[in-house]
């Protein structure tokens, strides 16, 4: 579709001039990802640590669970509180993955993992790189995104991305007229509640 293809390279150029302006300006530019399900610290664990250390005597069971385990889990018992892991790039090959459309900053897009609080996961941060030290914007960042974290000993999320998303958020009653006026337009039998939602008695 034309009209979606035009606004997507609208919002690639919208990314690109912010982009551009926070380099010129000295400004950092960091995401916090609430509930990451990524894999990438794991796979370079497993395919780039781990051979270069002869494998540190995993049986294969082990290393299977390495495969399917979740960046999170893992790192939940590694890190301890205030540390993070190394900065590692978003994509092996910004090339030829979905940031490509960002051009040369592609290669600038890293990620590191941040252990905010002790009884919550560790928080997924996604930075841009402005500076060719990666490593150094890590060490800012993580120490603002720790200081707005930390005030909770259950839940390490920044207090601005809290306070976002409870001026974000849909009531369930704004949810349901909604969801309401799609099923009268679709029909009676397309969007069924769930069974648990319906019972008769």
């Amino acid at each position: 579709n034309q009209s979606l293809l035009e606004r997507y390279h609208k919002l690639i150029n919208v990314y690109t001039k912010l982009y551009e302006t926070c380099a010129e300006s000295g400004v950092l530019l960091a995401g916090a990802v609430k509930d990451s399900r990524g894999r990438r610290f794991i796979d370079i664990l497993r395919c780039k640590v781990l051979p270069s250390l002869g494998g540190l005597g995993l049986k294969q069971k082990e290393l299977e669970v390495l495969e399917r385990s979740r960046d999170t889990v893992l790192l939940d018992h590694v890190l301890e509180v205030g540390e993070r892991t190394f900065t590692f790039r978003y994509a092996e090959k910004p090339a030829s993955y979905v940031l490509r459309d960002l051009g040369e900053w592609a290669a600038r897009i890293h990620a590191f993992y941040l252990k905010t609080v002790p009884f919550d996961r560790p928080l997924r941060v996604e930075f841009v790189d402005f500076g060719g030290e990666p490593a150094g914007a890590a060490d800012r960042i993580a120490s603002l995104i720790y200081a707005l974290s930390s005030h909770h000993d259950a839940f390490g999320l920044p207090s601005v991305l809290i306070e976002a998303d409870a001026c974000a958020r849909l009531v369930e009653e704004d949810l349901c007229i909604v969801r309401d006026s799609i099923a009268d337009r679709l029909g009676p039998s397309a969007l069924l509640d769930l069974r648990r939602h319906r019972r008769p008695f």
